[in-house]
């Protein structure tokens, strides 16, 4: 189930328009939950009050 939870979570900020403001606080709640979601919040970037990973991240992280 923690690999679904993550696998979630990368899908959601791998989106060229990523999440809101609101969205990734919620996210960064379950990161301080579940320890496997914490390198994911940390390389997620921020523009114009949306969340997003970039590709590379994205694909990286997926590896892990």
């Amino acid at each position: 189930m923690k690999n679904k939870l993550r696998e979630l979570v990368i899908s959601m900020l791998d989106d060229e328009n990523g999440v809101s403001e609101r969205t990734f606080a919620l996210l960064n709640e379950l990161a301080e939950q579940e320890n496997i979601l914490v390198d994911i919040v940390l390389k997620t970037d921020a523009c114009e009050d949306r969340f997003f990973l970039n590709e590379e991240d994205a694909e990286e992280l997926r590896k892990i």
